[in-house]
């Protein structure tokens, strides 16, 4: 019965869609208003426009239908709400590209595959620009191998494929130099040389001359940072990586090993894929080696899993599911990870934990970094902005500023018409749009535990 459903493809492609929207949908308030999604989500309501954070500007990929709703003066839910399915539109366009450059229907179920199952704490982390990037790692193979493009033309949108990478993280294009060389290896087609050599252009150009923001810090860090054989047992990536491995990702994996059994690939090809993943992940081990959120760790694993979805593309041929077994392991690892949103806790218990610090309290709430559990203090300077947006769903609006020991904010608290956001905003007047966020004119109250 359930092979026959399998044959059913527009049935099961239909299913697929509307379960992914209705998470969306489901986890609207902690997609939107977890960490950076917060503070993005603030700026545009209060500016009106795109927030582009360090050249990254794919960001724009999941701030324009937001930034459109604002614009169309929606309610704050509705912003919300556009927020969190933003991305939605960006999977389904990347998926109808695969299945046109490709004649071979599986390309797009890895695809499939890979934005559900081989996603978990980066779920909830909508506004990250390199993670929703990530995805169009598998449309480079889709397009060398497209047999409706001719060769020149593959290298044109490939260009235009890693022009459009570039603006999102520097990291992904380290993954495009793993590709284009896998690529290189099997069809020995010199014209993907080009494409290497750009790939290195950009990279020379973004972190030593440019130094373009974040992305050359990060480069200049690794070096900074030498491994040691502590790091490379204790690091926090280290821990999460297992973890993230054993926890949510185990059957998409072993799904990954049996499917690349099934492939020939030639010895410079295994070289070069083992190589790139230990190369990558000890890049992540020294870089992470002081740890961050799991959402934030969780995106580079993406980058990793993404890849070799993408390898397994090239790789592949077309009976490689022809047995019906194939699609039905990708149908139960897909609901297994549907299932684990469903079970995860910890996003929906912060929006709990916070509603509850606002609960009864006064308008500007101050509690002491010191005395708050670890889960706040892991991430605390978004609190004011995961605080304003979820109480102004309500009919009272709130902040929380969760109080760090070198906060500098005495004479601050006592301008009543103040709102203390992050600590790099202090001093810089803010004008709150009282449309979404009606916040009323007092004093910030220091508050004791709950």
């Amino acid at each position: 019965m359930i092979l026959k459903l399998l044959k059913n493809e527009k049935l099961y492609l239909i299913l697929f869609w509307i379960v992914y929207i209705f998470l969306c949908l489901h986890f609207y308030l902690e997609r939107s208003t977890f960490a950076d999604n917060s503070y993005y989500l603030f700026e545009i309501i209060q500016n009106k426009r795109f927030c582009i954070q360090y050249d990254r500007y794919f960001s724009i990929t999941t701030q324009w239908l937001p930034l459109l709703a604002v614009k169309f003066q929606m309610p704050l839910k509705v912003v919300l709400i556009a927020h969190s399915i933003s991305p939605v539109v960006l999977n389904l366009i990347v998926f109808l590209l695969i299945r046109y450059l490709s004649s071979e229907k599986w390309f797009s179920y890895l695809y499939l595959l890979s934005i559900s199952a081989f996603l978990h704490d980066a779920f909830f982390y909508v506004n990250d620009e390199m993670m929703q990037a990530t995805s169009l790692l598998l449309l480079i193979p889709s397009v060398l191998r497209s047999s409706k493009l001719k060769r020149w033309n593959r290298i044109v949108i490939l260009i235009l494929l890693i022009l459009i990478l570039q603006t999102a993280h520097l990291f992904l294009m380290l993954g495009v130099i793993t590709i284009l060389s896998i690529c290189f290896l099997e069809k020995k087609e010199k014209s993907i040389l080009l494409a290497i050599a750009f790939v290195f252009v950009i990279i020379i150009l973004k972190a030593v001359i440019f130094k373009s923001g974040r992305d050359s810090n990060s480069i200049d860090a690794i070096f900074e940072k030498m491994p040691n054989l502590k790091i490379m047992f204790s690091s926090p990536f280290v821990q999460f990586f297992f973890h993230a491995i054993s926890k949510y990702y185990l059957i998409p994996i072993l799904l990954l090993f049996v499917l690349y059994s099934k492939t020939s690939m030639q010895r410079g090809t295994i070289v070069i894929s083992v190589g790139s993943f230990i190369l990558l992940y000890f890049l992540l081990v020294i870089y992470l080696k002081n740890g961050a959120i799991n959402a934030y760790m969780d995106r580079y694993l993406a980058v990793l899993l993404f890849l070799y979805c993408s390898i397994l593309i090239y790789l592949s041929t077309d009976k490689l599911f022809i047995l019906p077994v194939y699609p039905l392991i990708i149908v139960l690892a897909i609901l297994f990870a549907f299932g684990q949103l469903f079970l995860e806790k910890s996003y929906t218990e912060r929006i709990t934990y916070l509603k509850t610090m606002m609960k009864n309290g006064p308008t500007k709430q101050i509690y002491l970094y010191e005395k708050m559990p670890e889960n706040i203090k892991k991430l605390s300077w978004s609190v004011p902005y995961e605080t304003l947006i979820i109480s102004s769903l309500s009919p009272e609006t709130k902040t929380i500023l969760i109080k760090e020991p070198f906060y500098k904010i005495d004479d601050l608290i006592a301008d009543n018409t103040i709102f203390l956001g992050a600590e790099w905003t202090f001093g810089r007047p803010i004008t709150l749009d009282e449309k979404y966020f009606p916040l009323k004119k007092s004093l910030y109250t220091y508050q004791d535990n709950l």
